[in-house]
């Protein structure tokens, strides 16, 4: 009934065999893989490669909770963005296309919004298109 968090660091998500070594390591010791949780520092390169998106993919598929460890610290760029105090903000038109293609790009801007919102910072949606995009960004707010 126990819960485990262990920090990963960059050098092993790059390695391809660890989904498997890690599968083998909680069925080895009969640890539920529900019950860990892998702490991630929240940095730039999460993002940017693409075997790490597939690795983090692959440990959830075998049930492993993920956690962005340090979320807000030295990284994000949200918390220098408002520390600007900025009139506006232009979201970028992948994130705007990206509203009719992925839940998580509706639930980024839905999170911008009310950030924004909250902050008295104009948001601006960049390059709206396509009349499906334009209502779903209407919608959002």
């Amino acid at each position: 009934p126990y819960q485990f968090s262990l920090n990963i660091s960059e050098t092993l998500l790059n390695e391809e065999s660890f989904s498997s070594w890690l599968e083998e390591k909680l069925f080895q010791f009969k640890i539920p893989a529900k019950q860990l949780t892998l702490e991630i520092n929240e940095s730039n390169f999460l993002w940017k490669n693409e075997r790490i998106k597939s690795r983090i993919k692959d440990l959830k598929s075998i049930g492993c909770q993920i956690s962005l460890d340090k979320f807000g610290d030295r990284y994000s760029e949200l918390n220098h963005i408002l520390e600007l105090n900025p009139d506006s903000i232009k979201i970028d038109v992948n994130s705007i296309n990206g509203l009719t293609k992925n839940r998580s790009a509706i639930l980024f801007v839905k999170g911008l919004v009310e950030i924004t919102r909250d902050a008295r910072v104009k948001l601006i949606a960049n390059r709206v298109d396509k009349l499906e995009i334009q209502s779903t960004v209407e919608s959002l707010g």
